[in-house]
C-alpha cells in the first residue's frame, strides 16, 4: 500500500488542524503551489508541510 502523495483542501485542513476556509486562503496565496484536476484542487502533502514550515502562522 502506498501513501497518498496528494490530498484535497479538506484533508489538508484536517492534517494541519485548521478551518477549511483558512486552508482555502492559504491555497490561493500567490506563492502556494497546487494541482488542479477539473474543478478539484489537489495539494502535495510534502510541499504543503514545507510551505507551512517556511510561513509561520501566528495564532491569537
Amino acid at each position: 500500500m502506498s501513501k497518498k502523495e496528494f490530498v484535497t483542501m479538506k484533508e489538508a485542513a484536517e492534517i494541519l488542524g485548521i478551518d477549511p476556509r483558512t486552508m482555502s486562503k492559504i491555497v490561493h496565496a500567490k506563492d502556494f503551489k497546487y494541482t488542479r484536476v477539473g474543478r478539484k484542487i489537489l495539494i502535495n502533502k510534502v510541499k504543503m508541510l514545507e510551505y507551512m514550515d517556511n510561513h509561520k502562522i501566528i495564532r491569537y
